[in-house]
């Protein structure tokens, strides 16, 4: 079977001229990925910033370009090294068609509304019947700070539902199929399942991989900044294959280039990413989701779009405009939600009292370099004080958190203890000294000395539903006694890391 990947062409703003092969140019033709084209890459981001408009659509065709190009350089370079291993045609297409539909089963806003998807799978763990009965009571009213925190769940993430819609759609699996690929197999590479093969999984998950060089490339672009403009073109074409631990490296002269990627994606996550207003935006919009969800409003819950996946009418308008449709046809239950659901609708944004930024040393926790912690209840009275006299209650106010990692791995401290065989694929590869090794192992490497600390910001939102003028420096530490600021603030939140 001869393989062509240039049966059609697409221009792509980042990237250029992008081939398709026939399988990927039907798969693109599909409902289910069309879909994909009423799914922002970056949910509400372009409230901040106007120009990040761009979809999960060109995100994914972007993602399998990419491999594809990563693929080509390590076959190219064990040629020039004369080393025994080539990722054939049929590999190749199958790694192109995983980067392609791996995003297949992003949720309405992405990243946004898939917190609700979490916190709904945790209500139904905590009541133990996670199939029988509904994970929250209809009643129940939810408040800005109950949304700030909410772990992933594996088994209900993006990625799990692309796998099951890879498997389950049929527009999907019969192209699939016909083309004698395994839905299943498919599937398993984008969570990576797939098994024993590293290098498979390095390229579609680890600190270098298809998807995070698109999406820096993309998101840098269309937010119109600059974090994004390094030198892709050197890093990929400096890939070299190690056939002792069958994974990828950047040669050493591509090490600086890989170094400046990472401080790239460090600088996005900062300014673009974690921007105040846009966190603010997202925090609302989830917070609304998972009430709407709790009143029945939207689904928020996996099994229940899985079971609705097949049905066209619904599922191919399961994307930003069903967020947007259920916001404007919901009549809430709650003043609360009613006016954060006209801020929401007006691009009222949340109001940020308090910001500490801190780089906190690997390993310790961050509670302990921040002032802003939620050890306890609400129960400091000058603070309750304080809010009072602005005309805000307890569930006006919330402390959002987020930290960046530099690598996909824990910090260079302890890395070589923490980190399995296994897990290693995640980290960044280099070869430098005539020794494939870890890029934090690298002496000289930047790199290295920076994720022995971890960047932290946390902020202090409010929910100010009449817009009154708030003095924000009496929130500030520098502007008041910090033994007082500690005692009174401290004892009020309490935020895991």
């Amino acid at each position: 079977m001869a393989y062509s990947f240039h049966y059609k062409t697409i221009n792509d703003p980042v990237h250029g001229a992008i081939g398709l092969s026939e399988v990927e140019a039907r798969l693109i033709a599909t409902p289910t990925f069309l879909r994909l084209m009423g799914l922002r890459q970056l949910g509400l981001t372009y409230m901040v910033f106007p120009g990040a408009t761009h979809t999960r659509f060109a995100h994914s065709i972007g993602s399998m370009h990419v491999i594809s190009r990563m693929i080509d350089a390590i076959n190219n370079r064990c040629q020039t090294d004369a080393l025994d291993f080539q990722i054939d045609d049929p590999t190749k297409q199958k790694l192109r068609l995983a980067a392609l539909l791996h995003d297949v089963g992003h949720y309405p806003l992405s990243h946004t509304t898939e917190s609700v998807f979490y916190q709904v799978a945790n209500d139904k763990k905590a009541s133990d019947q996670f199939e029988e009965t509904d994970p929250v009571q209809p009643s129940h009213q939810t408040a800005l700070n109950e949304m700030v925190s909410v772990g992933k769940i594996e088994e209900v993430s993006h990625e799990e539902l692309s796998k099951k819609i890879v498997s389950k759609r049929k527009d999907i699996k019969d192209i699939l199929e016909t083309a004698e690929y395994d839905p299943d197999e498919i599937g398993k590479i984008i969570t990576s399942e797939e098994g024993s093969n590293k290098l498979h999984s390095q390229l579609i998950h680890s600190t270098l991989d298809a998807d995070r060089i698109d999406f820096l490339l993309r998101d840098s672009h269309f937010c119109g900044v600059s974090y994004g403009r390094v030198d892709i073109n050197f890093i990929i074409s400096n890939l070299r294959y190690d056939k002792i631990s069958s994974m990828f490296a950047v040669d050493d002269k591509a090490i600086p280039a890989f170094e400046h990627y990472l401080l790239g994606r460090y600088f996005m996550y900062n300014n673009v990413y974690y921007h105040k207003t846009g966190q603010g935006f997202d925090l609302m919009a989830s917070t609304l989701y998972y009430q709407m969800a709790c009143e029945k409003q939207a689904v928020g819950d996996f099994n229940e779009v899985v079971n609705k996946m097949e049905e066209d009418a619904w599922f191919l308008r399961f994307d930003d405009s069903y967020f947007w449709r259920s916001l404007h046809d919901w009549n809430p239950e709650h003043e609360y939600h009613k006016d954060l659901r006209e801020h929401l609708l007006e691009r009222i944004p949340l109001r940020v009292l308090c910001e500490e930024r801190k780089l906190v040393p690997h390993g310790e926790s961050a509670n302990n370099h921040f002032v802003l912690n939620q050890d306890d209840q609400f129960d400091s009275r000058k603070f309750n004080k304080l809010l009072e006299g602005y005309g805000l209650g307890q569930d006006s106010v919330a402390i959002k958190s987020e930290r960046t990692k530099l690598e996909v791995s824990p910090g260079r401290t302890d890395y070589q203890e923490s980190v399995s065989d296994e897990d290693k694929r995640e980290l960044g590869r280099v070869y430098e000294d005539f020794e494939f090794k870890d890029l934090i192992a690298v002496e000289h490497g930047i790199i290295r000395k920076l994720t022995d600390f971890t960047p932290h910001i946390r902020r202090l939102y409010a929910f100010d539903r009449k817009l009154t003028k708030i003095e924000r420096q009496k929130f500030k530490r520098p502007r008041i006694n910090r033994q007082m600021f500690e005692k009174d603030f401290r004892k009020v939140f309490n935020l895991s890391d």
